[in-house]
């Protein structure tokens, strides 16, 4: 038997998958695993909501979502609340409750993404400024072009 590979392999390390930013706009998602984690230090908590974008170039791209929930700086658990009170809003209606992460179930929103520049050995990234039903046109989200995502070209 032969030891002969069908073609040479350079011993640099693998890179890895390589992932690009979505540009800024507002994308229609669908909510597709949801999870409460603790904080590195131990002393808090997250939501982490991972979102699939539903609908133009980018749809198949995923984008995760992280909002506090305890820590003991309460301006962070503050924000974190109007976070997800902003979810629930968005993903069950307004004025519903939601307290068990298991209700975002096969639930879809529209999100507006920002970028957010890279801090360190980490490159720029997404953040999701806000949310808002997935069916959001007059007085919520901007309206979506054909593309799915928000154009921040002048009207004329």
């Amino acid at each position: 038997m032969s030891t002969q590979l069908p073609q040479s392999y350079e011993g640099a390390p693998d890179p890895g998958p390589q992932y690009s930013v979505i540009p800024a706009g507002v994308y229609r998602a669908d909510i597709t695993n949801f999870t409460n984690k603790r904080t590195k230090a131990g002393d808090g908590s997250y939501a982490e909501i991972e979102l699939t974008l539903a609908e133009g170039e980018r749809a198949g791209s995923k984008v995760w979502a992280r909002h506090t929930t305890q820590n003991p700086n309460q301006t962070a658990v503050a924000i974190g609340a109007r976070q997800i009170k902003d979810l629930a809003n968005a993903a069950l209606g307004e004025g519903q409750i939601l307290s068990d992460l298991a209700q975002l179930t096969a639930k879809s929103v529209t999100v507006e993404l920002t970028v957010s520049e890279g801090r360190g050995n980490y490159g720029p990234s997404n953040e999701v400024k806000r949310y808002y039903p997935a069916n959001a046109q007059a007085g919520g989200a901007p309206a979506l072009p054909a593309g799915g995502a928000a154009s921040n070209d002048a009207p004329w």
